[in-house]
């Protein structure tokens, strides 16, 4: 396992602007986010654009991805207990490895997603009750 780091509020500021700068320039300028084996444990990212961004072997125990894009971003090995995903946009997102227990996914779009045998916590079914957007399609190479 890879070393995890803690990073400044102004680090990860710095890494989301460019990372913006990188999605609107289609990748002219900026540079695409990497928050790999960093601590971002109760970090809120609500409501930002981080489609395509790099968060392998990442801590986000408790963070906070409300209404945000996440399409093809990459969770590979992370830790994702206690998550708040309501509402985000997980189309073909790599949870590979992932550990997703007690998440909150109400309204979550985990169409195409990329899971394997080391995928933890995630109910492959919709619940009976309240709101949830169902899966499409699952890929899995294992």
């Amino acid at each position: 396992m890879n070393q995890i780091f803690n990073m400044s509020d102004e680090g990860i500021q710095v890494i989301l602007a460019r990372h913006t700068l990188w999605l609107h320039s289609h990748g002219e300028e900026g540079k695409q986010a990497d928050f790999s084996n960093l601590n971002l444990s109760e970090m809120n990212f609500t409501g930002f654009n981080l489609q395509k961004a790099i968060f392998c072997n990442t801590i986000l125990t408790g963070a906070i991805f409300y209404n945000c894009n996440l399409e093809e971003a990459d969770f590979e090995w992370d830790i994702l207990i206690d998550a708040d995903l309501r509402k985000a946009n997980m189309k073909r997102a790599n949870l590979r490895g992932a550990i997703v227990r007690n998440a909150h996914l109400e309204d979550c779009i985990l169409d195409d997603i990329f899971i394997n045998l080391n995928t933890v916590g995630l109910t492959l079914a919709c619940p009976e009750i309240g709101s949830f957007t169902c899966f499409t399609k699952v890929h899995s190479n294992d």
